[in-house]
């Protein structure tokens, strides 16, 4: 994709009004860059230069969707996209409980499920021995039961929640393309998310990943790894996250570990270009 093709298409996704008005807009822009790059051209530049410095004097995206605005948001339109937002980072917060669970399955073949759940130092009365045992009946004996019934419930658990987590986030963002498509975005809404999950997320992981590294070497036979799980499963989605609003001026770099995620998250509701080269 061409350097005015993303600014179009952050453009785009900033433009509030008539579906009609906004494609004038994007025609009229569109025009106005190329012939200033290919007057570009003709001074000697190469394409994608010519391309760059057009977009440097024609202004960001937020700045030229600033200039075409119709009206600004409400207090209402704004308090609709926070919701919205927030509902957001609750899915995302689902997922990541999730996703822990689902990370515990390949860790158990590795580790053992002992590794996982920590039912193997435990002690059990007759009758709730009796029900790990409905449920696993194969096993050698109560502990061993109780080991197979908690796994199996973390990461048939974690599956669900991994689910229900996507659904509400991808609903969220879905939503939030529908409303901004036709009204408007609100920009500190959306910096005031990536900049919330980013703090949520990576305080989480710097939390959990230090424990759940510690838990696994001193506790590794009682359920250590269940903490480990948690861990990569929140610095999983704060990488997500980091990738996602890393090309979002004003908000922190972080090591960029998910392009698969940042393109869906570019489809859905986030548009990467700001204008100027793109690192």
């Amino acid at each position: 994709m061409s350097e005015i093709a993303r600014y179009l298409a952050a453009l785009e996704h900033r433009l509030a009004g008539p579906r009609e008005r906004q494609r004038e807009i994007l025609d009229e822009v569109e025009d106005h860059l190329r012939s200033l790059a290919e007057a570009l051209i003709a001074n000697g530049a190469a394409p994608p230069e010519a391309e760059r410095r057009a977009i440097a004097r024609f202004g960001t995206p937020a700045e030229s969707a600033a200039g075409f605005a119709l009206a600004p948001l409400g207090p209402g339109d704004v308090a609709l996209r926070v919701v919205l937002y927030l509902c957001g980072l609750m899915g995302l917060g689902v997922a990541t409980i999730g996703l822990s669970g689902l990370i515990a399955a390949p860790l158990s073949v590795i580790f053992g499920r002992d590794f996982i759940s920590a039912s193997a130092s435990e002690r059990y009365a007759l009758e709730r021995c009796a029900d790990f045992f409905r449920f696993s009946p194969e096993a050698a004996d109560c502990n061993a039961a109780a080991v197979a019934h908690h796994f199996d419930e973390i990461v048939t658990f974690g599956a669900a929640g991994m689910a229900l987590g996507a659904v509400v986030a991808l609903g969220s963002a879905l939503a939030l393309r529908r409303v901004n498509r036709r009204g408007g975005a609100s920009e500190p809404a959306r910096r005031g998310f990536f900049v919330l999950a980013l703090v949520a997320f990576g305080v989480a992981a710097l939390i959990l990943m230090p424990l759940g590294i510690g838990r696994a070497v001193t506790d590794s036979s009682v359920g250590g790894g269940h903490w480990l799980a948690r861990g990569l499963a929140t610095a999983a989605t704060l990488a997500a996250v980091g990738w996602v609003a890393s090309g979002r001026p004003g908000l922190p770099r972080l090591p960029l570990a998910g392009g698969v995620v940042r393109g869906l998250a570019t489809q859905i509701c986030l548009t990467p270009y700001e204008g100027g080269p793109r690192s």
